[in-house]
C-alpha cells in the first residue's frame, strides 16, 4: 500500500520498504565518499520523514475526523487573517459592505494560532527565515501529499544549509541535539 494511504490496521511499527530504503541509505552513506555523503543523507532524511510521516502519523493521528476538526478549524482562523482576506475585507469596507470587524480581529487571531513552521535548528521557533521552513498559505496538514511538499521543500532547504557557509552552526545543532538522549526524562 502507497505510503499516506488509509490503513483498515496501523502498522506504524512494522518493517516498510520505506524504512529499509531510509536504513540502506546509512550503509550506502558509511561506504559512500565525501561527494557522495550529502546525497544519501539527504535521502535517508526523506525516507524516514515518509515513513513517519505516512506509515506513522497518517494512520495515527490524521486520519482521525475529529482531529482533521481542530486542524480545518485552525486553517479557516489563518485563512481569514491572511493577507488575501485582509484585502477583500478592505475592498469591502471601502464599498461599504463591511464594517472592518474581521481586519481588526486579523492580528488577534495571528497571535492565537500561530503559523505552521519547521524549525531547521535545536530551537523550538525561530524569527530567523534561514533557519526556519514555513509552512504554504492554506495547508490542508492533513493531506499526506500536500504535507510531504512541504517536508520535501524544508529538507531541500536543511540540506543546502549543511552543505554551505552555516554547516559549522548546523553540526552544532545537531550536536546539541545529540546531547537530549543523555537528559534524564522529566
Amino acid at each position: 500500500m502507497a505510503s499516506g494511504a488509509k490503513k483498515s490496521q496501523l502498522g506504524y511499527l512494522q518493517h516498510t520498504d520505506i524504512i529499509a530504503d531510509g536504513f540502506k541509505s546509512v550503509g550506502d552513506w558509511e561506504t559512500g565518499t565525501a561527494k557522495e555523503r550529502p546525497g544519501y543523507a539527504l535521502a535517508h532524511l526523506l525516507s524516514i520523514a515518509q515513513h513517519e510521516q505516512g506509515e506513522v502519523l497518517q494512520g495515527l493521528i490524521y486520519d482521525d475526523e475529529r482531529f482533521q476538526w481542530w486542524l480545518k478549524l485552525q486553517r479557516g482562523a489563518l485563512a481569514s487573517s491572511d493577507d488575501t482576506a485582509i484585502n477583500d475585507s478592505t475592498n469591502a469596507m471601502h464599498a461599504g459592505q463591511s464594517d472592518g470587524s474581521e481586519v481588526a480581529l486579523a492580528p488577534l487571531v495571528r497571535a492565537l494560532v500561530p503559523s505552521l513552521q519547521l524549525v531547521l535548528t535545536s530551537d523550538d521557533e525561530t524569527d530567523n527565515a534561514d533557519f526556519r521552513s514555513d509552512a504554504p498559505d492554506r495547508l490542508v496538514l492533513w493531506d499526506y501529499q500536500k504535507r510531504m511538499d512541504w517536508i520535501q521543500k524544508a529538507a531541500d532547504k536543511f540540506h543546502d544549509l549543511m552543505q554551505g557557509e552555516k554547516s559549522g552552526f548546523m553540526m552544532d545543532y545537531l550536536h546539541e541535539i545529540k546531547s537530549w538522549g543523555d537528559k534524564p526524562d522529566r
